[in-house]
């Protein structure tokens, strides 16, 4: 083909950035009904736990483990919200004075 031959900046340019580190387009599918569409994915995405449709319920989603807790992220591809299940953070002192009370 003509254009790899003598391609233009551009293109070399646009090859030259292709890494392939990080997927150009994903799947995305909802948890509750399996709704999917092919999206760009985002730098600043987390690793989802679950996805759902907007119009779902959070209740429709399993419960979040002992231990962890749930963080929603809106605006994920055309119709998603992403969920993030997480350890929760310690409070420094929490456990502390418990032998002191008894």
């Amino acid at each position: 083909m003509a254009i790899d031959a003598d391609p233009p900046a551009w293109l070399v340019q646009s090859r030259a950035n292709r890494t392939g580190k990080k997927p150009v387009w994903i799947q995305l599918s909802c948890s509750v009904c399996g709704y999917s569409e092919a999206v760009r994915p985002k730098k600043w995405w987390p690793a989802f736990t679950y996805l759902s449709c907007d119009d779902h319920s959070p209740s429709d989603l399993p419960i979040e483990s002992a231990g962890l807790v749930r963080r929603e992220i809106d605006g994920i591809g055309s119709r998603f919200v992403g969920i993030v299940d997480e350890q929760a953070p310690s409070i420094a002192g929490e456990n502390q004075g418990e032998s002191d009370r008894m």
